[in-house]
């Protein structure tokens, strides 16, 4: 099986597992990468204003392989987190239980 991540045009990471056990099982968005890629926005480009960083458990300095689509901006970077935020809130659905929020993914776990 094939393994490679990209990020798409709004700077959202997806995988591309190809074809495993003659099945085509293709282009996946992890919510770990999408929330993981939005942090390393914040973090490369300094949009808290302060020295510390965040820890990631990906090296982003591998990932993705089409690593031309780096925002080269702060506004670009800010753009780009916001666009994971969006897509991890689009995926998502919150229930309100005695203060607490729990997010429940539609995806499956494997």
């Amino acid at each position: 099986m094939a393994f490679a991540m990209y990020v798409d045009e709004e700077g959202i990471p997806y995988s591309d597992y190809g074809v495993y056990g003659g099945i085509e099982v293709g282009r996946q968005r992890s919510v770990l990468a999408v929330a993981e890629r939005g942090l390393w926005y914040w973090n490369e480009f300094n949009l808290s204003g302060c020295r510390e960083r965040v820890l990631l458990s990906y090296d982003w300095t591998k990932w993705p392989n089409n690593r031309e689509r780096n925002p080269a901006t702060v506004d670009s970077a800010r753009t780009m987190l916001i666009s994971c935020a969006d897509w991890l809130i689009r995926i998502s659905v919150t229930e309100s239980r005695r203060e607490q929020r729990r997010w429940l993914a539609s995806l499956p776990v494997s």
